[in-house]
């Protein structure tokens, strides 16, 4: 399961789709796109996280959504 997430996974799959269609977007994430990469940029910092050996972290963008 934590292989197939970034093939599989609601993030990778519907997000870049999203990001194209900001209505569609804006319902998802009760926020526009703008607002969404304002936030994630105030969190990057605080909420960096290291790849482990037998797995990837999640991106600030994944936790985020």
């Amino acid at each position: 399961m934590c292989r197939a997430r970034e093939e599989e996974g609601e993030f990778h799959t519907l997000f870049e789709r999203l990001k194209d269609k900001r209505q569609k977007f804006f319902r998802h994430f009760k926020r526009g796109l703008s607002k969404f990469e304002t936030f994630k940029e105030l969190l990057h910092t605080d909420n960096q996280t290291k790849n482990a050996q037998w797995r990837c972290s999640i991106t600030t963008e994944g936790r985020l959504t």
